[in-house]
C-alpha cells in the first residue's frame, strides 16, 4: 500500500507541474483542461478541487511566455514534461546546487526557491513551489522587489499528509511509540501502558484546526474511523458533510476545550504563528 500511494502522488505531482507549465504557457486559463494532451488532468482538476482564477497568469502585467524553465527533477522525469511546454526548453535540476548554475537566462522554476537561485537568476520571475507553504519563499526580499509570481502545491498533499496523521493518531492512541522502543530491544512489557491509557478513536472528538485542503482529508478519515469531527476555518462556516461542526477562528478555545485530539492543519502565517502557546495547550 505504501509503494502505491507513493506511485499515485508521483502521478499527481507530474500532473499538477503539467498544469501549472500549462497555465503559465497557454494565453487562456479557462481552455486549460480542454486543451490539455493528456485526459487525466479533468479528473486531477475536480479530484483536488481546483478552480481557475477570473484572469490567466498571461494577463499580469508585463508577463510573457516562458522560454527557459528550470525544473525540479532529472532529465527522463523532465523529458516527460515537453510534450505539455511545446517551444519551451526546461532544463533539468536534480538539486538546489545545480539550479543554482542553471540559473542565469532562465526565466522561471519549477520546485526550487532560494535566495542563492534569484541571485544567480536576474530574469527569473515565476515560481513553482512543491509544497504548499510558501512562508520562507515569500519573505526573500528578491521576490517582493521584483514582483516575481510564486504559486504552490496546494491541495496536492492532502491525502499524503492526512494518512500521516492517522498514523500518528493509532500510534500514540494505542502506545505503539513506546512499545517499538522495547520491542527493539527484544523485550515484551505487557503493562507499558496503562489501560486507561489506551484509546478507541471510536467516539472520541477531532478537531481539525484550519479546515483547507489538508484539513479536509484529516477530517474525512477521523471521521471513517468513527470520530466526531469539529473543525475551524477564517472564511466561513461551511464544510463537507462528515465535518458535525464548523467554528470560526474565534470559537477556538471553546472547540478546543470539548476536543480528544487536535490537529493543527493551519499555513503559517502572521495570524497563525504562536497560536499554539502555552496557553493554548492548557486550555486542552
Amino acid at each position: 500500500m505504501p509503494i502505491m500511494r507513493r506511485a499515485m502522488t508521483q502521478t499527481a505531482r507530474f500532473g499538477f507541474a503539467v498544469l501549472f507549465l500549462a497555465a503559465a504557457l497557454m494565453p487562456f486559463g479557462a481552455t486549460l483542461a480542454r486543451d490539455m494532451p493528456d485526459p487525466g488532468i479533468d479528473q486531477l482538476i475536480e479530484q483536488l478541487g481546483l478552480r481557475a482564477a477570473k484572469a490567466p497568469v498571461s494577463e499580469r502585467a508585463g508577463w510573457s511566455k516562458p522560454e527557459r524553465v528550470i525544473v525540479r527533477g532529472d532529465a527522463e522525469q523532465v523529458d516527460a514534461l515537453g510534450p505539455f511546454a511545446p517551444g519551451v526548453e526546461l532544463v533539468p535540476a536534480p538539486t538546489l546546487e545545480d539550479a543554482v548554475a542553471a540559473a542565469a537566462g532562465a526565466d522561471a522554476v519549477i520546485g526550487f526557491c532560494a535566495e542563492a537561485l534569484l541571485d544567480a537568476g536576474a530574469d527569473i520571475r515565476w515560481l513553482q513551489l512543491p509544497y504548499a507553504g510558501a512562508e520562507r519563499c515569500v519573505s526573500i526580499p528578491a521576490v517582493a522587489e521584483r514582483d516575481i509570481l510564486v504559486t504552490n502545491a496546494q491541495r496536492i498533499y492532502g491525502p499524503e499528509i492526512a494518512e500521516h496523521v492517522l498514523a500518528m493518531m493509532l500510534s500514540l492512541t494505542r502506545g505503539l511509540h513506546l512499545y517499538a522502543e522495547t520491542q527493539g530491544r527484544g523485550v515484551w512489557e505487557r503493562g507499558l501502558i496503562p489501560e486507561e491509557k489506551l484509546w478507541e478513536l471510536e467516539g472520541k472528538t477531532l478537531l481539525v484546526v484550519g479546515l483547507g485542503g489538508i484539513g479536509t482529508e484529516v477530517a474525512r478519515l477521523g471521521h471513517a474511523m468513527g470520530m466526531r469531527v469539529t473543525a475551524t476555518r477564517n472564511s466561513s462556516r461551511s464544510g463537507p458533510g462528515f465535518v458535525d461542526y464548523v467554528g470560526l477562528a474565534d470559537e477556538l478555545p471553546k472547540l478546543t476545550s470539548e476536543a480528544d485530539i487536535v490537529v493543527n492543519a493551519t499555513p503559517l502565517t502572521p495570524q497563525t504563528r504562536g497560536l499554539f502557546d502555552a496557553g493554548y495547550f492548557e486550555s486542552m
